[in-house]
């Protein structure tokens, strides 16, 4: 409620975008790739299953994330022989594989993305 010379007005708010973009903010971004560890939130939030990885939070238009297909909400598990457990793992993942090849979970299907550079 706002309230404006003396009177009072009903305002609706849409957090969940919010809170979304918020998220996308404090992400680690790679490569246009913006990902946030897994926790309690995220896990409830996207019905996930897993402990480990890292959540997609953010993709950018012309970035190799959208050249690979990655979508908000995937979880990435692994990248080249790198297992993907947290944001840092995700960092250091580029810089040991020369090309991209993704594991991840989308909706509870395991989907391997590949791009070679």
């Amino acid at each position: 409620t706002l309230f404006r010379k003396r009177k009072s007005i009903e305002v609706s708010l849409l957090v969940k975008e919010f809170r979304q973009s918020v998220e996308a903010e404090k992400s680690i971004g790679v490569y246009g790739i913006y990902v946030e560890n897994i926790n309690y939130r995220l896990k409830k939030q996207y019905n996930l299953r897993y402990n480990e990885g890292v959540v997609v939070m953010k993709v950018e238009p012309n970035g190799i994330g959208k050249k690979l297909g990655l979508k908000p909400g995937d979880v990435v598990l692994q990248i080249g022989n790198v297992r993907v457990r947290n944001k840092k793992d995700f960092q250091k993942s580029f810089q040991t594989s020369r090309d991209i090849n993704f594991i991840i979970d989308r909706n509870g299907m395991i989907i391997q993305l590949y791009l070679g550079l």
